[in-house]
């Protein structure tokens, strides 16, 4: 029993092709961008090392990083602001424009 028109396959295909057009750019750009992250991580301790990991890594709620981390949720927002302030102090402005911005998750 159909309710609803499916889109033909050819037309789910040219959307998938020409929504990539720019990918190869995207792609090298978002790789770089987390090459020059990874190469930043050394300014952090290792506990906003811990933070930023979960919270941007897995996606968790402070509340959630500090149940696993044994801390408060106001010292895991803490640990996280602090991270982010070091990164972009270390990574230049070209950071601070969303893809890594507080509180975006």
């Amino acid at each position: 029993m159909r309710s609803a028109k499916r889109r033909p396959m050819s037309a789910m295909l040219h959307d998938d092709i020409t929504d990539g057009i720019d990918a190869p750019a995207v792609a090298y750009e978002r790789k770089h961008n987390i090459r020059l992250l990874h190469a930043s991580l050394g300014v952090l301790t290792e506990s906003e090392r811990q933070v930023v990991a979960l919270r941007f890594g897995a996606e968790l709620k402070p509340e959630q990083i500090g149940q696993i981390l044994g801390k408060k949720a106001g010292a895991v927002r803490w640990l996280q602001h602090s991270a982010i302030t070091k990164l972009r102090a270390k990574l230049g402005p070209q950071f601070g424009d969303g893809d890594f911005v507080e509180g975006s998750r």
